[in-house]
């Protein structure tokens, strides 16, 4: 914002900026505004938090201010483990909801509604918790009780059943003394320790996956996505393992909470379940302009291109991160003996042949097997996307093919080195028996003579030679 002998101009909402003259004074009118420093929580500033919220977020164009939630296929991902961890909490509805397909959202009631936002805890927190502000003269409240007339979030956790713990914003979001412990389960690096750098390159195939919709529907954030904030890795932890069972309503309230009084955190998380919530209380004043976020699914074909390998298997499913190699194999529960299902695949997989899903580790994690000839969504690729992937297919064939041969020349070469061993081992023993019996034969002679009184004559004697030795 621009300075003037330590005043600073408090930013206005869209609506002053097209309002009367008298709101256009007043948004010229200079106010003298704290710093607020990282760090630093704006409920701090008592007298100032919609000034300096505005402020916060007034380099953020509006229409990418709000981050929207997508809509996954569960069919798509159903075989590969991303559902079974929201299953695991009983957050299935966080992965569909998209406030019935709508694109409309209303943003500038939002953050005129984010930036007047209060927390009140009640009698019995988080249940009693309501985050209210105002949009005009209406006031809104986001909870438990409104989430729950929109769509069922919690269903409760299951492997096994328990009750949902509901934790401070400090240990979700925290560290905490299991800090290397979760990072053990979720990344797949030589080195791990406590102060890594995160990556999501080094994060295991599934918790990997599972990032694509973290920061949109779960955790939503903007922003570098091939890094791993620290606030995210409980919540990943928590899929994966189902420790700790945490509310997905309760992490939304934190969400929104957070995302106005941290001040790095400039987007709007949940913005369509937001502006579903003000719809709902009928904030949406008449004549409100929405912005358009157009609604893309979260499906297979919509993965990056190159990234991810989905391989279906009869009986288990293989998800391979093709960047690093590494891949997570996952046991089917669907699959009846004699299924109609069975017979369809064990057909495809005799048309296959060769190309057909091998279900072993891979010897280094580096190796990348190929996979079918077409895969899912091939038919929609570009004519580069084709070739790059008929390239890598070839290379990883080729790379496969040399492999197997440099196995077999080093076993040959280990049988015959076994053999050679074999064979004079059985010189050695041919030679000790020899020696043996041509000992026991000097010892009868000896003795022949000895009894008869022969004079010992100097004679050589001439022995056979021992086998081997010619």
């Amino acid at each position: 914002m621009a300075e003037n002998n330590g005043k600073r101009k408090a930013p206005a909402s869209k609506k002053q900026k097209g309002g009367t003259s008298a709101a256009h004074d007043s948004e010229a009118m200079e106010v003298e505004l704290p710093e607020w420093s990282r760090g630093e929580r704006l409920s701090k500033f008592k007298n100032f938090q919609k000034e300096l919220y505005l402020e916060k977020i007034s380099k953020v164009p509006r229409n990418k201010l709000g981050v929207a939630e997508r809509f996954t296929m569960i069919s798509d991902f159903q075989y590969y483990g991303l559902v079974k961890c929201f299953q695991r909490l009983g957050w299935e509805a966080a992965l569909t909801y998209n406030n019935n397909n709508k694109s409309e959202v209303y943003t500038d009631e939002i953050v005129e509604w984010m930036s007047t936002l209060e927390k009140k805890d009640g009698k019995n927190p988080p249940f009693t918790t309501k985050l209210i502000g105002y949009v005009g003269n209406k006031k809104v409240a986001l909870s438990f009780e409104a989430m729950d007339k929109i769509v069922k979030f919690d269903t409760g956790a299951v492997n096994p059943q328990r009750e949902y713990e509901y934790l401070s914003a400090e240990k979700i979001f925290g560290k905490g003394d299991d800090w290397l412990t979760m990072l053990r389960e979720l990344f797949q690096v030589d080195d791990i320790r406590e102060d890594m750098k995160l990556y999501k390159k080094d994060l295991k195939p599934l918790p990997k996956l599972l990032t694509c919709i973290l920061n949109w529907n779960v955790i939503p954030r903007a922003g570098d996505k091939e890094k791993i904030r620290n606030y995210e890795i409980r919540v990943l932890y928590a899929l994966i393992t189902g420790r700790p069972t945490i509310s997905f309503k309760h992490l939304v309230l934190l969400n929104v909470w957070e995302s106005r009084e941290d001040y790095d955190r400039k987007r709007i998380p949940h913005i369509r379940l937001l502006t579903r919530v003000l719809m709902d209380a009928k904030a949406i004043p008449a004549g409100a302009k929405p912005y358009k976020m157009r609604q893309t699914p979260f499906c297979i074909d919509k993965t990056d291109v190159g990234d991810w390998d989905f391989r279906k298997g009869r009986s288990r499913c293989v998800l391979i991160d093709m960047k690093s190699g590494r891949r997570e194999i996952f046991e089917r529960d669907d699959i009846t003996e004699g299924s109609d299902e069975d017979d369809n695949e064990d057909e495809e997989e005799q048309e296959q042949g060769e190309n057909a899903m091998v279900e072993r580790p891979l010897q280094r994690q580096h190796v990348l097997l190929p996979s079918t000839p077409n895969p899912l969504g091939y038919g929609r690729w570009s004519a580069g996307e084709k070739a790059l992937w008929q390239r890598i297919s070839k290379e990883c064939e080729t790379n496969r093919l040399w492999r197997e041969e440099q196995e077999r020349l080093a076993a040959e070469e280990r049988k015959l080195a076994a053999e050679e061993r074999e064979k004079q081992a059985k010189e050695r023993e041919e030679q000790s028996q020899w020696r043996i019996e041509q000992a026991r034969l000097a010892a009868e002679r000896s003795s022949t003579q000895t009894q008869h009184h022969l004079p010992t004559l100097d004679a050589e004697v001439i022995l056979e030679p021992p086998p081997g030795s010619q």
